[in-house]
C-alpha cells in the first residue's frame, strides 16, 4: 500500500469542490464551473423557504421524474422557484445573478441558461462533488475519443 493511500484527505482537498467547483459541459455546449449544493443546509438556513422545502427534500432523496413535474403546474412552478434559489449558489463561473437584480457585466441571468442546462446543473450539484467529478471525467474521455484526430470518433 502506498504512503498516499494511508494518508487522510487534506482539508484543502475536502474544500476544493465547494470553493472552486468542477468544470462541466452542459447540454447546450456551454461550459460552467459548478459547486455541489447542500440543500439540507439551505433549508436549515432559511435560504429555501418552507413552502419549497418539500420539493427540495424530494430532490435530495428521490430522482425527479420530468413527467411528474410537467404533469403538475404547481409542482413545476415550485421546482422553477427552487432552481431560481439554487442556481446562483452553485454556479462558480460564470456567476449567476439572483432574480431580484440585473446581472453585472461578468454575470448571467437565470433566463440566459437553457432549461436543459438548468436542470442538469441542479441535478449534478445535488449529487455531490464526487459525482460531478466523475461526470466531468467521463465527458473528458468522451471528448478525447471524438477529438483523437478522426472526425468519426476514432473509427478508420
Amino acid at each position: 500500500m502506498s504512503k498516499q493511500a494511508t494518508k487522510p484527505t487534506t482539508a484543502a482537498e475536502w474544500k476544493k469542490p465547494r470553493q472552486e467547483g468542477e468544470l462541466v459541459t452542459l447540454p447546450s455546449g456551454n461550459r460552467a464551473r459548478l459547486r455541489p449544493a447542500d440543500l439540507m443546509r439551505m433549508i436549515e438556513g432559511g435560504s429555501i423557504p418552507d413552502l419549497l422545502s418539500g420539493v427540495a427534500a424530494k430532490a435530495i432523496w428521490a430522482e425527479q421524474d420530468p413527467d411528474e413535474i410537467g404533469g403538475s403546474v404547481e409542482l413545476a412552478k415550485q421546482y422553477d422557484e427552487l432552481l431560481n434559489i439554487v442556481l446562483p449558489a452553485i454556479f462558480v463561473e460564470p456567476k449567476v445573478a439572483t432574480n431580484d437584480r440585473e446581472p453585472a457585466d461578468d454575470e448571467i441571468a437565470i433566463e440566459d441558461i437553457e432549461l436543459a442546462d438548468r436542470t442538469m446543473a441542479f441535478n449534478l450539484s445535488i449529487m455531490g462533488a464526487s459525482s460531478m467529478r466523475k461526470f466531468r471525467e467521463q465527458q473528458e474521455k468522451s471528448m478525447a475519443t471524438v477529438s483523437n484526430g478522426n472526425e468519426d470518433g476514432g473509427a478508420s
